[in-house]
């Protein structure tokens, strides 16, 4: 990243430099297409250096009222406006790189690499908090945290339902162990879940 403060006198050397270093340049500024920085760099690649170059500039219109992020965003002068033309640059810059291979080695054949399966596996970030309440007389198993899809929390809900089903009906009219006993199972269920749990 240059810091181009001047277009006159303009620093050729660097923007060279840079350049022969990178393979593709994209100039930012905050300013009209016509007459500004990203002609004046075009210039110098285009006399020593061409290489692939992209413009973030105002596309010669008037300007507007509004904040400075707002006149950013919409001018496309923002960070995604400049990420946009830095993707677009590098695809410039490999499909000139392909053809200048191609010219050195016709008789090869780009080999085409297979794409890699989409993974399905989701992570949860942070533990599951397990929780152990009695609301209205009735015990209650409450599970905080999670973070995926609802369907997918809806199938570990039900999978949980059964087991401690059957234990809360074992254990009915038992006082303090029942609490221990319940979250105990419910923390073991969720770590062959592969989650990580903790006990609050």
């Amino acid at each position: 990243m240059i810091d181009i403060h001047t277009i006159k006198p303009l620093d050729e050397e660097m923007i060279l430099a840079s350049a022969r270093k990178t393979k593709a340049v994209v100039t930012c500024e905050e300013h009209n297409y016509y007459g500004g920085l990203g002609e004046s760099v075009a210039r110098v690649l285009a006399q020593h250096y061409p290489v692939p170059q992209e413009f973030v500039a105002v596309d010669d219109t008037f300007g507007e009222s509004g904040t400075p992020a707002q006149l950013m965003q919409k001018y496309g002068l923002d960070k995604d406006g400049i990420l946009k033309a830095v993707e677009k640059v590098l695809k410039k810059k490999n499909k000139m790189l392909r053809e200048q291979l191609q010219q050195l080695f016709p008789d090869h054949k780009e080999e085409v690499l297979p794409e890699e399966p989409t993974s399905n596996i989701w992570l949860q970030d942070e533990p599951l908090l397990c929780k152990y309440e009695k609301r209205n007389g009735k015990p209650i198993t409450l599970i905080e945290g999670y973070t995926g899809a609802d369907a997918d929390f809806k199938v570990l809900a039900k999978e949980l339902k059964n087991p401690l089903r059957g234990r809360r009906n074992r254990e009915r009219g038992k006082r303090s162990s029942s609490k221990g006993i319940t979250v105990i199972r419910l923390w073991n269920f969720s770590r062959k879940k592969a989650f990580k749990v903790k006990k609050e």
